[in-house]
């Protein structure tokens, strides 16, 4: 399997760093958010580098108003539409999506339902996939998967350790997994650390096993955050060397679990 790698897990490194770095430990694909500055220069170099891009992050602000009646719903659904854009013209075809934000999200609604309805009719017009994650709300990724028959799912494993309150979301939306967020955490509600697989108290080997039994075959995709200050004992580079040393053995679980 193929492993992949977020870009500005370390911050302060230039893209030309990173991608260096990525290449260095065997790093074939990568993602990053659809609106980061000099997003179009940035998907030059990692082309260039020969680096896949699997799919782009929408912004996740604003997004509990999608589901609110009020000008900051539309405003919310103009943006998404706008990084679906960004997506198309950068050869892109699919986008990540969070569907709330925070422990108080509202309830899912028509007026949310009816920008979706449109967010998905865009999305379908320009060729650009929409990969819903699973955040703190169950409820409003199943009301999804109900009411689109063609939306797609991204298993956050952290996401599902720390915010989800014991929830597990495979089981419920497995076939339609096309995207993997891998990272880890000690479990601790809103503990959302984005560690190194295996620097945490996750099951790695239970998550293999659940991947391994699903449709799943893309990339390991590790979404790491804060090596600066998490790692800060190490260099970037050991911290990129420790990631990829994580990153194959995770890989290696859900093959020997295929067998």
């Amino acid at each position: 399997m193929k492993i992949g790698i977020n870009m500005d897990f370390y911050k302060g490194l230039s893209d030309d760093e990173q991608i260096s770095l990525m290449t260095q430990n065997g790093f074939t694909a990568t993602f990053f958010h659809s609106d980061v500055n000099g997003l179009d220069e940035r998907v030059a170099k990692l082309r260039r580098a020969n680096i896949d891009i699997d799919f782009l992050h929408a912004p996740a602000k604003g997004i509990n108003d999608l589901w609110l009646t009020g000008k900051a719903g539309e405003v919310t659904l103009a943006r998404l539409i706008e990084n679906l854009e960004n997506c198309k013209r950068n050869g892109v075809d699919a986008m990540i999506v969070h569907l709330s934000s925070g422990d108080n999200a509202p309830h899912v609604s028509d007026i949310g339902f009816s920008r979706l309805d449109r967010f998905m009719e865009h999305a379908r017009r320009i060729g650009v996939i929409p990969i819903y994650e699973n955040q703190r709300k169950l409820g409003a990724i199943a009301c999804v998967f109900e009411r689109y028959p063609d939306a797609v799912f991204c298993w956050d494993v952290g996401h599902e350790a720390c915010l989800a309150d014991g929830r597990a979301f495979m089981p419920l939306f497995g076939d339609h997994i096309v995207a993997l967020h891998l990272h880890d955490n000690f479990q601790i509600h809103n503990g959302d650390l984005h560690l190194i697989p295996y620097d945490g108290s996750i099951d790695m080997e239970h998550a293999a096993r659940v991947l391994a039994g699903s449709r799943y075959h893309g990339p390991i995709m590790l979404e790491l955050h804060g090596a600066e200050t998490n790692y800060a004992e190490i260099s970037f580079a050991q911290c990129y060397e420790r990631a990829a040393v994580a990153a194959r053995k995770f890989a290696s679980r859900v093959e020997f679990y295929r067998i």
